[in-house]
């Protein structure tokens, strides 16, 4: 019933932005795997037994300024626009829709230990609902 959602979304954005690295964890060799977008759920809330509120963090990491906030953009918009009503079925963990993604923190720059690496991050708060109950 519950999906891992830092899973399902590192798969989804891969494929709708066309990037070989989008993770749930920062890869060690990082600054040769550019850009890097990181995924992570941060908590949220499951009021009703089908519906799942993830929250979850986007950080992307670029070479410049510049292209991680256009990165960071691009990942809001499909985000925003294409992925409610994306349904993701697994035979044995059932399916699962999505109904609705709010932003709720718009991407802007973040420091970075490493100086040679740019960091845009942003926060999402993702409705996710069961099509069955499979306890």
């Amino acid at each position: 019933m519950y999906r891992d959602v830092e899973t399902l979304l590192c798969g989804w954005l891969k494929t709708v932005l066309e990037l070989d690295s989008v993770l749930p964890e920062l890869p060690y060799n990082m600054e040769f795997r550019l850009p890097t977008i990181a995924v992570e759920r941060f908590g949220g809330a499951d009021d009703v037994l089908t519906l799942d509120q993830a929250n979850v963090d986007v950080d992307v990491f670029h070479t410049s300024r510049q292209a991680a906030k256009d990165l960071a953009e691009q990942a809001r918009r499909s985000l925003r626009v294409s992925l409610p009503g994306t349904t993701f079925t697994d035979i044995l963990l059932g399916s699962v829709t999505v109904s609705r993604v709010q932003t709720i923190s718009a991407p802007t720059i973040a420091p970075w230990d490493n100086a040679q690496i740019r960091r845009a991050t942003a926060s999402y708060r993702i409705w996710w609902h069961a099509h069955n109950l499979n306890l």
